[in-house]
Parts: C-alpha cells; structure tokens; sequence
C-alpha cells in the first residue's frame, strides 16, 4: 500500500509539473514583407525588439507581460542606429499590444492598437 501510495503521489507531482508552453526567447520574423523582425522575451519581464528597416537598425528595448493570450508591451527606449529617439514619436503608449497564440515553436502576435488594429505577425523560435 505505501509503494501505491509513494507512486500515485510522484505521478500527481509530475502532472502539477507539467511544461506550460512559454513565450520567452528569442523570436524571428517579418513584421511586413520589408522588415525583419527579432524579438528577445527574457523571463524577467524585460525584452529586446531589434528591427532591419529602411531607416537602419531601430532596437526597442522595454518590458512585456504575458497573461493567457493577452500580451501588453511597455517600452521603455527606441534608438535608430543608435541614436535615441522620443518615445512618443516612435512608439505611442498602447502600440504594441494584442493578442498571441503560441503553437510549439510558432508565436503569432495579432496588435490591437488604432494604428495595426487586427495586423498580424508570425515569429518563429530562434534556437
């Protein structure tokens, strides 16, 4: 009865334990056709954007919260080829958040702000 016991309790804890899919890491993609896209989600909250455009290379650094499939952005520093811009000028409050959906390793993000409302990019996990 105690190896029962012993067993059902390690099976119980395995299942309490089980690996709940994540967002952090780093993510690759294309926000449109022209701009390549990485996006680095650390486990401690904070993440890094670094986006090949026209312009150069714009870094967005800042912080994310994912919560079921809400995820809400706040950045904190926009630079253009290392040059900082104003916030308010690159990136509106609000402008990155949205929706994901996380598919093994496949991150869809759909934005829901006035400017990309309903646009949609797909991110795939960087080894």
């Amino acid at each position: 009865m105690t190896k029962y016991l012993l067993v059902l309790s390690v099976v119980i804890l395995l299942a309490g334990c089980a690996h709940k899919p994540s967002i952090v890491g780093k993510w690759q993609g294309n926000q449109s056709t022209q701009f390549a896209l990485i996006i680095e989600f650390k486990s401690d909250g904070t993440q890094i954007n670094s986006v090949s455009s026209p312009l150069g290379q714009i870094v967005e650094t800042g912080t994310y919260q994912a919560d079921g499939k809400r995820l809400t952005e706040t950045l904190g520093r926009v630079t253009v080829n290392g040059i900082p811009v104003p916030l308010s000028a690159s990136h509106p409050p609000g402008a990155g958040d949205g929706t994901y959906t996380l598919e093994s390793d496949t991150l869809t993000i759909t934005e829901d702000n006035q400017a990309a409302s309903g646009k949609s990019y797909t991110l795939h996990r960087m080894p």
